[in-house]
């Protein structure tokens, strides 16, 4: 069943699970918690760089957001989809100044492939439904490995299909039972003691398959 859903129904469904969402959540804020620093290297050895340019950007990315929400963010994305991404926002009037960062919702915009320089860029869907197409110097990419594909992040989430389904399956069956039987069998059925083997399994084939459509319990 689990395989008949689209890739959003998925995603909705399992942040409405309670221990995936745990687990992204747990990850995130991992990653959000790790500081942020700029090293460069001098006579082969690292040294810190202060208030370097990128480091102030991402400690304040854009009026809305700081940098701790802005990775989780795109952390959480990457368990879904397998991909994050933040753009890069230009200076008004000065394409090479960055001066702000946003994370983008990342099933909304996939990369573009191109046959001379393997990256083209990023197609972003508008709200409209149109496509607006992203110099790739403007987007930063996060991805899980593909092997499939070295454009397209591979999902944490797909690796859990068969557990997030065998959780679906265990939910409904504890809701037909618990919820719409209030904990009570829906239906007893006794027979006669004396009754053997084979015309018990008879019985019970018969009651089965007529209850079977009313999901009534035996």
């Amino acid at each position: 069943e689990m395989q008949q859903w689209n890739e959003a129904e998925k995603q909705r469904i399992a942040n409405a699970t309670s221990w995936i969402y745990a687990d992204m959540r747990l990850l995130a804020q991992s990653v959000s918690s790790a500081g942020l620093s700029i090293k460069e290297i001098r006579n082969e050895t690292e040294v810190g760089v202060k208030n370097h340019p990128a480091e102030l950007l991402f400690s304040n990315p854009n009026p809305y957001m700081d940098m701790g929400f802005m990775w989780q963010y795109v952390v959480m994305w990457m368990q879904m989809t397998g991909d994050g991404y933040i753009f890069q926002a230009p200076a008004a009037g000065d394409e090479t100044e960055i001066v702000e960062l946003w994370p983008v919702p990342s099933d909304r915009i996939h990369a573009v492939p191109d046959k001379l320089n393997f990256l083209k860029g990023y197609a972003y869907k508008m709200t409209s439904g149109e496509y607006k197409f992203i110099k790739p110097e403007y987007i930063i990419h996060f991805q899980y490995p593909n092997i499939w594909n070295l454009l397209d992040g591979f999902a944490p989430l797909n690796a859990a299909q068969l557990a997030l389904e065998t959780e679906l399956g265990n939910s409904g069956w504890q809701k037909d039972t618990y919820v719409t039987g209030k904990g009570v069998p829906h239906t007893i059925i006794s027979v006669d003691p004396d009754t053997n083997e084979r015309d018990f399994i008879a019985i019970s084939s018969q009651i089965r398959e007529e209850f079977a459509q009313e999901r009534k319990i035996i």
